[in-house]
């Protein structure tokens, strides 16, 4: 049986920083207590919520008063939270995200091992063939009498 003080160490703990990991830690009590407490006990599971929540709140008027003092500094992006959190005139709702649809399929790809002889001659062939084409189509640009012409 788990001495009642633990519990309560640990619900003071959880008040001043709202992070179970953190005070987990602090109070020497593993997490897996803490939700075995929070399944057989439910005088605990509300004090629990109590105290998160009470955390939540002290850190949420933390992180405010530096954003105030971020604010009278002139920094413009805290000035321009604090209005748009607080003010309807300069609330703007955000844009809903991107619909991003499913990837394409991944494909195929066959790697094959060739002699590089081979490819020498292969690349040669292909080489050869692009310059005739393109001596045809500039031939048949050029001169008027060739038979390839339109």
């Amino acid at each position: 049986m788990v001495p009642p003080d633990d519990k309560q160490k640990f619900l003071d703990e959880l008040e001043n920083l709202p992070i179970v990991s953190v005070v987990c830690k602090r109070a020497g009590i593993s997490k897996a207590t803490i939700y075995r407490w929070l399944e057989d006990d439910p005088d605990f599971k509300k004090k629990y919520d109590r105290s998160l929540k009470r955390g939540r709140d002290t850190l949420v008027d933390h992180a405010e008063s530096k954003l105030v003092k971020m604010a009278d500094k002139e920094h413009f992006g805290a000035i321009k939270l604090i209005l748009e959190a607080n003010s309807k005139r300069y609330y703007r709702p955000r844009k809903p995200a991107p619909y991003i649809k499913e990837a394409p399929p991944v494909q195929t790809v066959q790697i094959r091992v060739v002699d590089p002889r081979e490819y020498q001659h292969a690349n040669e062939e292909t080489t050869r063939e692009n310059h005739i084409k393109r001596d045809r189509r500039l031939g048949s640009l050029t001169d008027p009498w060739n038979e390839a012409a339109p």
